[in-house]
């Protein structure tokens, strides 16, 4: 055999490998994780993921603070040692604030269209709930972003905004379109299994509140 019959020979093995491989990869599906950009037709697509902010004043000390709500409170509690923030949070509160859903225009539960979530435990979002309503705070999201309120048992609480610019409302607001979705769309498989609980609330000021499990 030739030395350039051989060459080419080798030359188109490696093509039909090289083009073998490509298409090995391209049938490999990508892994489905819990997005926040996938909704059909109302979250756009190349959202960011953002810390939350957090201002304002709870029992008399000031927050400028970043972080879900659970974090806030630890930072609360490691620069202020004369209570615990945590422990107040994570108790029930009176209803302070009168519950504002009159903007609510839509309450989804699991499964939402165009998402893969699943739902949280119900007591770790009524637990959010709570720390929510404390004090006089108000949460700040990004422009086109989400950003995590609550986190706690694998449990989260979400702000998403969708407007060109950034967006703040009072804490305990977040929290009534969370007990919104926790009043609707509560679930239980059996009378032996977890209590659960998922689903989004929409804001006619182009922003909503996503409830389901996470990874805290």
């Amino acid at each position: 055999m030739k030395l350039s019959t051989f060459m080419s020979k080798l030359a188109l093995l490696a093509a039909f490998i090289l083009l073998l491989a490509i298409e090995v990869a391209m049938a490999i599906p990508t892994p489905k994780g819990t997005s926040l950009t996938e909704r059909v037709s109302d979250i756009p697509e190349h959202y960011n993921i953002v810390p939350l902010v957090i201002t304002g004043t709870i029992d008399g000390v000031a927050i400028n603070h970043t972080g879900t709500i659970q974090q806030v409170f630890a930072q609360l509690d490691a620069e202020d040692n004369d209570f615990k923030l945590s422990d107040l949070g994570a108790r029930d509160v009176p209803d302070l604030h009168p519950r504002d859903t009159s903007y609510m225009t839509d309450v989804n539960c699991i499964p939402v269209n165009g998402q893969n979530w699943n739902r949280a435990n119900q007591g770790a979002i009524r637990e959010g709930i709570n720390y929510l309503r404390r004090g006089y705070m108000s949460c700040w999201v990004n422009a086109h972003s989400c950003a995590r309120v609550s986190c706690s048992w694998d449990s989260g609480i979400y702000f998403c905004n969708n407007n060109n610019y950034n967006v703040g409302h009072p804490c305990f607001q977040i929290s009534d379109y969370a007990q919104a979705i926790l009043d609707k769309c509560k679930y239980q498989k059996n009378m032996w299994a977890d209590k659960e609980v998922g689903g989004q609330a929409w804001d006619n000021g182009n922003w909503n509140v996503p409830v389901h499990k996470d990874r805290c």
